[in-house]
C-alpha cells in the first residue's frame, strides 16, 4: 500500500512538470507571435513621382579667352620710330593713324627720284630728236642711191647713224620706264611712314617709345578687336562624335564668378593630336561692353546631347541589385523591386530608359531599410526637380 502511494506521487509529479513545460512552451510562442505581429509594422518612407522632363550630357573643359583679330604692327620701312599716337588700352579705328616713322630721308629719296626722272625724260627728248633726224637723212640719201647719184657706202653709213638713233631711243624710253617705277617706290615708301591700324579695336600692348630705331622685324604696337572672342578647348577623341557645330555653349571666368556668359561651337579642328588623344574646338562668344578680355583662364560646359520629355528619378532612389540597377515602387502598401535602365545624368538626376514610367511612385528616402515586398507607410511626398 505504502508503495502505490509512492508511485501515484511520482506520476503527479511528473504530470506536473508536462504542464508546467507546456505552459512555457505556450507563452514562448505568444511572445514569438507578438514580435512577428510588430515585425510586420509598415516602413515610412519617402516618396517621388517619376515625372518627365528634359536632361542633357555636359562635358566640362578649360581654355582661354583669345581675341577674334590679333594683330602686331610692323613698319615696312627702318627708321627712327618720331611719333605714336595710341598707347595701350586706347580705342583705335580702322585706317586710324597710331604711329610715324621719320621721313625726312624718304621725302629726300622721293625728291631724288623726281630729278631722275626728269634728267630721263629729257635724254628721252634729246633721243627721240636724234632719231627723227638720222629717219630723215637715212630717206634722203636712200632716194639719192636709188638714182644713182649717191654711193653704197654713203647708204650704209646713213642706215647705221639711223639703227644707232633707235637704239639710244629705245633705250632712253626703258630709262624713263625704271625711273618712273624707282620714283612710284619712292612714293610708296614715304607712304609706309605712316602707319594705320588695320581694324577697329584696341591696343593691347605698346612694344617701342618714340626715338626708338625700327627695323623690319621690330613690332611697334599690338592691336585687337575684342567685339567677339575665342575659347579654344581640347575635346577627348571619345566625346568629339557628339560636338557639332553651332552646338550651346556656356563660359565662366573667374573675374565674374555669379555670371555665366553664351557662345556656341564655331569651328572643330579635322585631326586628333596622337599625344593627347584630343582635338581643339573653338567657341565664339559675343563680347559687348568687352568684359571679357584675352587671357582670361575660362570654364567652359560644352552641351553634348539633350534628351526631352524622358522619365527622370532622383539618382539617390537607385539601389544596386546584384550588378543591376534598380528601385523601389510602392504598390498597394508594399515595396515592390523593379530593375531599371538607366540613360543620361546630370548632377542628381537621371534619365529611365525603361523599368519603370512616368506617374509611378518610387521611394526616395528609407529604400536602405526596405526589402522587396515589406510593407511601407508613405510619409512624405518630394518633388523630383
Amino acid at each position: 500500500m505504502k508503495l502505490n502511494l509512492k508511485a501515484k506521487s511520482v506520476w503527479l509529479a511528473a504530470g506536473g512538470v508536462c504542464l508546467l513545460v507546456a505552459i512555457i512552451t505556450l507563452i514562448v510562442s505568444m511572445g514569438r507571435k507578438s514580435d512577428d505581429a510588430a515585425g510586420e509594422a509598415a516602413i515610412p518612407v519617402a516618396v517621388a513621382v517619376v515625372g518627365k522632363g528634359s536632361i542633357s550630357d555636359e562635358l566640362s573643359l578649360t581654355g582661354n579667352v583669345e581675341a577674334v583679330c590679333d594683330v602686331d604692327l610692323y613698319s615696312k620701312v627702318t627708321g627712327r620710330l618720331e611719333k605714336l599716337n595710341s598707347d595701350a588700352g586706347d580705342e583705335v579705328g580702322k585706317g586710324e593713324v597710331v604711329a610715324l616713322i621719320d621721313k625726312e630721308d624718304f621725302e629726300a629719296r622721293l625728291n631724288q627720284a623726281r630729278a631722275e626722272l626728269d634728267v630721263a625724260r629729257a635724254e628721252l627728248k634729246k633721243a627721240a630728236a636724234d632719231l627723227h633726224k638720222a629717219d630723215k637723212d637715212r630717206g634722203r640719201v636712200l632716194r639719192l642711191y636709188e638714182d644713182g647719184i649717191e654711193s653704197e657706202d654713203l647708204f650704209d653709213q646713213a642706215d647705221t647713224a639711223y639703227k644707232a638713233a633707235l637704239a639710244s631711243h629705245d633705250l632712253a624710253e626703258s630709262n624713263v620706264w625704271n625711273r618712273e617705277a624707282r620714283l612710284e617706290q619712292a612714293r610708296i615708301l614715304l607712304d609706309e611712314t605712316t602707319i594705320e591700324s588695320p581694324l577697329d579695336g584696341f591696343v593691347a600692348r605698346k612694344y617701342v617709345d618714340a626715338g626708338a630705331m625700327i627695323t623690319l622685324s621690330t613690332p611697334i604696337l599690338k592691336v585687337v578687336n575684342i567685339d567677339a572672342v575665342d575659347v579654344v578647348v581640347a575635346v577627348p577623341e571619345v566625346k568629339l562624335s557628339y560636338v557639332k557645330i553651332g552646338a550651346p555653349v556656356n563660359i565662366k571666368v573667374d573675374a565674374y564668378p555669379h555670371d555665366i556668359f553664351s557662345g556656341k561651337v564655331v569651328r572643330i579642328s579635322p585631326w586628333v593630336d596622337l599625344k593627347t588623344r584630343t582635338s581643339k574646338v573653338e567657341v565664339s562668344i559675343e563680347n559687348p561692353g568687352y568684359r571679357l578680355k584675352p587671357g582670361m583662364f575660362a570654364r567652359v560646359t560644352l552641351e553634348l546631347e539633350r534628351r526631352a520629355g524622358v522619365p527622370l528619378i532622383p539618382k539617390d532612389a537607385i539601389i544596386m541589385v546584384g550588378s543591376e540597377r534598380a528601385v523601389y515602387v510602392v504598390e498597394g502598401g508594399a515595396a515592390m523591386v523593379k530593375k531599371v535602365r538607366t540613360g543620361l545624368e546630370k548632377g542628381n538626376i537621371i534619365e529611365v530608359l525603361d523599368g519603370i514610367g512616368a506617374g509611378e511612385k518610387i521611394i526616395v528616402r528609407g529604400q536602405s531599410v526596405v526589402s522587396d515586398g515589406k510593407r511601407v507607410e508613405v510619409v512624405r511626398e518630394e518633388d523630383i526637380f
